[in-house]
């Protein structure tokens, strides 16, 4: 028995590892993020059981019980927003157990402190009250600090098998490019270096490829940081070299010459985005992996709803489309995704079927369109099947408009007409978007009514946020019937 069970304790680490791996699948490329939630979920579970806990051993009637949840609830709820705000659930932080537990230590106290001082304003400052919240305050305590303690052991398993936690590219050829490299590639600090890419051409270092190659891992998720370590870089040089990297939702950093070095082996501080390095930051994801989890999950949720609700609806669409004449009930297109990937839209047809369907854009009173499809898109319900994209993950309900890939204004391609083109794909297209309720609809005829798009696709990425999006759905009801839809 014995034997048995020194076997089992060996092998846990390999076994915690291959469940990490398992669940960080589910969230593609982002363990980072699977610990935050993992970290989150775990503490309110602690402080609804350390409530259950008082309760129980008070046996508390049934009017007690439920005040002690609604206050285990509270205390939780507020726990989460305390904690995020003193940056507790950001990677760094999970596996520093001490840090974090004296932190905990203090905010816990004073959350329950106030717990107490409600129990008194509300009269229910008796003897038991006083030891249900002594209860409360030991067990929850007790309970926090073991989990965040497994938390930062699961965080050093899942690195000593050398899985990491971001993957770095280093653009720079040079030999502080090479000493950055070789100090990044331990890893047992979670950073997997992805290589050295630069456009100048170099003997010293055995370079990846160029920025388009770094790109091109970008977008299939084997980048998500870049450093930038090429001390003599002239300043309108790194200017377009960010203006390049700014096509990908990057983490993009400077590294001010040797200095940027001189941290080396200090210990891991939370405020550093990585280790023991002295690096200026120039540009940060648009949107952080958490609410980007967020907005999916809602994104998700949303469209299903909806699929349920307006199911009526679509059958009804689809009954007119199929009485209107021969062909299929939906319309399929290729469009650039997120990252400049590209996928096939929905919509429902409402153009007569032809030979040759995208050998240009719609115009207004395009001949194509059949009557019940001028309907369909006046009321812009030609867009509902694009919910089963949302679905699918492939777009969002708020975001850039999706376009085609050889899409063109004034006879030039979209990307050759406005610089910052590409980077409107780091973030999800969208059914609506803030460029559509602010106008910009229609047809994209100019070069000015693209780069009005743009601008205000690039104004929605910068200042993302959920009421933003909000804001935008119902903009959007009020914008359905406007005069640019055709």
């Amino acid at each position: 028995m014995l034997i048995n069970l020194t076997g089992v304790l060996k092998r846990t680490p390999n076994y915690a590892g291959g469940m990490l791996r398992s669940l960080a699948t589910k969230f593609g490329h982002a363990p980072a993020l699977l610990f935050s939630l993992l970290a989150e979920g775990a503490d309110f579970l602690v402080v609804q059981v350390a409530a259950l806990a008082a309760n129980s051993a008070l046996q508390q009637d049934s009017g007690m019980s439920l005040i002690g949840i609604f206050g285990g609830t509270a205390v939780g709820v507020a726990c989460y927003f305390s904690f995020r705000y003193e940056g507790l659930y950001e990677i760094n932080a999970i596996r520093n157990e001490v840090r974090v537990i004296g932190a905990m230590f203090v905010r816990w106290s004073v959350l329950c402190l106030l717990l107490t001082l409600s129990a008194v304003l509300l009269h229910h400052g008796g003897d038991r009250a006083r030891l249900w919240l002594l209860l409360f305050y030991g067990v929850g305590l007790a309970g926090l600090c073991s989990e965040r303690v497994v938390l930062a052991w699961l965080v050093r398993v899942w690195l000593a098998q050398g899985n990491p936690l971001q993957a770095i590219g280093i653009v720079g050829s040079g030999e502080l490019a090479q000493q950055l490299a070789g100090l990044l590639a331990g890893k047992t600090a979670g950073i997997k270096v992805a290589g050295l890419f630069s456009d100048r051409q170099s003997t010293r270092a055995a370079r990846v490829g160029g920025i388009v190659e770094m790109l091109e891992l970008a977008k299939r998720d084997a980048i998500d940081t870049v450093i930038i370590a090429e001390p003599d870089m002239r300043a309108d040089e790194l200017r377009a070299l960010v203006q390049q990297l700014k096509q990908q939702p990057l983490k993009i950093y400077l590294m001010p010459g040797p200095f940027g070095l001189e941290g080396w082996g200090a210990a891991w501080r939370d405020s550093q985005a990585l280790p023991g390095l002295n690096l200026l930051p120039l540009v940060d994801k648009p949107i952080s992996e958490m609410s980007l989890f967020v907005k999916s999950a809602v994104d998700r949720f949303s469209a299903l709803l909806l699929l349920i609700i307006l199911a009526p609806v679509m059958l009804a669409c689809a009954a007119g489309i199929r009485l209107s004449g021969p062909g299929p009930i939906l319309f399929r297109q290729k469009r650039i995704g997120y990252k400049g990937r590209e996928f096939m839209i929905f919509k429902f047809r409402t153009m007569f079927v032809s030979e040759r369907p995208h050998e240009k854009l719609t115009s207004r009173h395009d001949p194509r369109i059949f009557p019940f499809g001028t309907l369909l898109r006046k009321t812009s319900l030609d867009e509902l099947p694009q919910l089963f994209n949302v679905l699918r993950g492939e777009m969002s309900l708020v975001g850039p408009r999706p376009h085609m890939p050889q899409a063109t204004a004034a006879g030039r391609l979209y990307f050759d007409a406005v610089g910052d083109y590409a980077a409107r794909h780091r973030v999800k297209p969208g059914i609506t978007g803030w460029a559509q309720v602010n106008g910009w609809r229609g047809p994209t005829e100019t070069i000015d009514q693209i780069k009005g798009r743009v601008t205000h696709d690039l104004y929605y990425i910068e200042n993302w946020s959920l009421i933003l999006d909000l804001s935008i759905i119902f903009r959007t009801l009020f914008a359905l019937f406007g005069k640019d839809v055709f």
